[in-house]
């Protein structure tokens, strides 16, 4: 019999629970927030379109009685979703943030710190004749030389002007957006014309309306020394929904005087001085809605049915007018996706339930990583260094409930590496208290799949480590092939309201991912060896590699340029190991180069597909043509070594891997005897240990989330080591 029974009773529960998991997440039917594989154009081509641009509406604003127009849209069937502002950090609290963005197609910064306070950078619009100019445009485009993303304000403009087609902006925020390089509007009109003469307010194929804001308040831990709090900020309440009913009937009314035939994008554009960051409201008009199902909108930049990015709404209008797309977007179309529910209320409660379950996930996601490390970490300590001593001074008191309990524990740590993805099979954040939800859910699951870690027996020693390390290594590659589910539900997954990431696996899910699997092909191969031989471990080896090379790297998997760069040579070491070959330093640069070969011929079959299409891999390809790549490489590195200023746990990290790097070296006068010990019981676990570290110095180098990597990374692989060493002992 190749397994124990309790060993056969574990993996058959591991299975059953994986099928289960996997059955919660598929089977209830499409919902805000789900995979998304595409849809149909929102906008037909050179069809006129009204883009009505808000600032400061969330969806958890939109209800019957303060916000009865767009309640009224959605009744009659528009396509709705929630927006990614485009953004960040002070610049969140500018009013020109939003429309600058759109302007530029990429996001842009439009203030600074003047004496360690932030202040926004000051413009005013002075209409010309039929047109106006933009008083302080120089110095919004001068403030991006200090961006990262090196957007140019104008670019929108100019390209729609390429089409010969006129533009009208009606409002400051909607100058703003289409705006020339210059600064200039050819055509504005005042807010108040589009009730006076709605004809000439929509005499182009596109209109752009600022239909104005209702300011939130900032979130009261925020420091507002350095981001003063605008004097028009409002709370919620009484006074702010006054400011909703206000902002509602301008959209109404703006809805209404919009041309028959036009497409009406509502799009909120931003949120001066934000609280918690919470996704706008999109909403369409389509002119010849048919009879139906109504859908959400999404995005290819997303894949998140219900989700799109405001800088996806440049690339949409450039594409409708029949214009090329500039190469500064960074954007895709935004789309139709599966239906959304008929009824309003439900619509707006999952668009709604996006931004609430992203908000608690982030401020959940340290601690559920921190501790079980932390906690690990001081058990391993104890195994180390204090339990051989009582075993050895023969007290009376018996170490064996110190033993069963330091085993709990690194059970129940080892186990909360899985369960942090699998807690979006749950929708915990309908609960009252979706915080209370998050963790009851994190802690009950924690607690089954350390359960089945104690089904299997303590011998062999690494029979207990590799199973958990196989569910978790299983349960991220079913993930992958179903388009990351869980992943993007989790503490660990993409964060929709910040931006960024949408798709496929992020740099903390490949730090749980590649330990898993290397721990996980470590333990096969050494039961496969032991049955038929050095050749056939190191063919199972390779097979784990391969899966998890592929899931990593295939452009609609996990679509991670960094980490599948690292892989094979983090398999080469292992397989070479339990073929019994040596590690050579030209065997890993071959491996290196394959790597690198492999990523750039599956970024190029992803180049070759339309724009589009395309994700990180084929978009950095494209980089690399308009030679571009090489400031992207330098921002990236100057994360990387950033983080290595993150503080004690990034400090913490360094000292941890360079003493395992030290002691894993033959020739270092660095020893740990505990570790010479595991290893001989599992003599693949030392090439394992090589392995990880190279996964955590490799993958840290070319990902811009540096020494974090391995910070993941001890989250996933110290309770499972200790856990090996405290069997050791535990039996010796």
């Amino acid at each position: 019999m190749i397994f124990p029974a309790r060993t056969l009773t574990a993996l058959i529960v591991s299975v059953l629970a994986l099928v289960g998991t996997f059955a919660a997440v598929v089977l209830p039917g499409a919902r805000a927030g789900d995979v998304s594989d595409g849809g149909t154009p929102v906008l037909t081509p050179h069809a006129p379109v009204v883009v009505i641009g808000t600032q400061g509406l969330r969806w958890q604003d939109v209800r019957p009685d303060t916000t009865p127009h767009l309640w009224r849209l959605l009744d009659d069937g528009a396509p709705a979703g929630g927006i990614t502002p485009a953004v960040t950090s002070a610049s969140a609290s500018c009013s020109a943030a939003g429309w600058l963005s759109l302007s530029a197609g990429r996001t842009a910064i439009t203030g600074a710190y003047v004496d360690d306070v932030w202040q926004c950078a000051e413009w005013d619009l002075v209409a010309e004749g039929t047109g106006a100019r933009l008083d302080g445009w120089a110095g919004l485009v001068g403030l991006q030389a200090d961006s990262e993303f090196r957007p140019h304000p104008g670019t929108l403009g100019a390209a729609l002007a390429s089409t010969g087609e006129c533009t009208t902006a009606i409002g400051p925020g909607a100058a703003l957006a289409l705006a020339s390089s210059d600064g200039t509007v050819e055509r504005y009109r005042a807010p108040e014309v589009v009730q006076a003469d709605p004809e000439d307010a929509f005499a182009c194929p596109l209109t752009v309306v600022d239909a104005g804001a209702v300011p939130y308040h900032r979130d009261p831990t925020a420091d507002a020394e350095r981001v003063p709090i605008p004097a028009d900020a409002t709370a919620d309440g009484p006074l702010r929904d006054t400011e909703l009913q206000r902002l509602d009937e301008r959209v109404g009314a703006l809805v209404e005087a919009a041309p028959s035939e036009a497409f009406v994008v509502l799009a909120d554009v931003g949120n001066p001085a934000p609280g918690r960051r919470s996704l706008g409201v999109g909403v369409v008009v389509q002119p010849d809605a048919a009879e139906g199902t109504p859908g959400y909108l999404t995005s290819g930049a997303t894949r998140w049915l219900g989700v799109f990015r405001l800088l996806d709404v440049p690339t949409t209008l450039v594409r409708t007018a029949g214009a090329p797309i500039p190469a500064d977007f960074t954007g895709a179309s935004i789309a139709i996706g599966d239906a959304r529910p008929d009824g309003s209320e439900e619509t707006t409660e999952q668009l709604a339930a996006l931004s609430i379950r992203d908000d608690t996930l982030r401020g959940s996601s340290g601690v559920m990583t921190g501790v079980p490390t932390v906690l690990a970490l001081a058990a391993l300590c104890i195994i180390v260094l204090f339990l051989p001593k009582w075993q050895s001074a023969g007290r009376n008191r018996s170490p064996v409930p110190w033993e069963r309990a330091l085993e709990v524990l690194l059970l129940w740590c080892a186990a909360a590496s899985p369960a942090i993805f699998l807690v979006g099979a749950v929708p915990w954040w309908q609960w009252g208290n979706p915080t209370v939800g998050l963790w009851v859910t994190w802690a009950v699951l924690t607690t089954v799949i350390a359960g089945i870690g104690a089904l299997v027996p303590r011998r062999p020693l690494w029979a207990g480590p590799a199973l958990l390390a196989a569910f978790t290594f299983a349960l991220l590659t079913i993930d992958a092939l179903l388009g990351t589910p869980l992943h993007r539900a989790s503490p660990l997954g993409a964060a929709p309201t910040l931006g960024g990431r949408y798709y496929g696996f992020g740099n903390p899910t490949y730090s749980v991912y590649v330990v898993a699997a290397v721990l996980a092909a470590a333990g096969l191969a050494t039961l496969v060896t032991r049955r038929w031989g050095k050749v056939a471990g190191a063919i199972a080896v390779v097979l784990v590699g391969g899966v998890a090379t592929f899931v990593d790297l295939w452009p609609t998997l996990g679509a991670d340029v960094g980490g599948a760069l690292v892989l094979l040579p983090v398999f080469a070491v292992l397989a070479l190991a339990a073929l019994g070959a040596r590690v050579t330093w030209r065997r890993l640069l071959m491996t290196a180069v394959g790597g690198i070969v492999l990523v750039g011929a599956v970024g190029i079959v992803d180049w070759l597909r339309p724009a589009e299409h395309r994700t990180h891999l084929g978009t950095f390809v494209q980089q690399v043509v308009d030679g571009t790549a090489a400031e992207i490489l330098l921002r990236k590195a100057g994360y990387a070594f950033g983080s290595l200023l993150a503080g004690p746990a990034a400090w913490l990290t360094l000292v941890i891997v360079v003493w395992i790097a030290l002691a894993l070296y033959q020739g270092s006068r660095v020893r740990a005897g505990w570790l010479e010990g595991l290893t001989k019981e599992w003599p693949l676990l030392r090439p394992a240990l090589v392995s990880l570290v190279l996964a955590a110095v490799a993958g840290g180098i070319v990902n811009d989330y540096g020494i974090r990597i391995a910070t993941q990374m001890l989250f996933t692989a110290v309770p499972l080591v200790a856990l090996g060493q405290l069997r050791r002992i535990s039996s010796s």
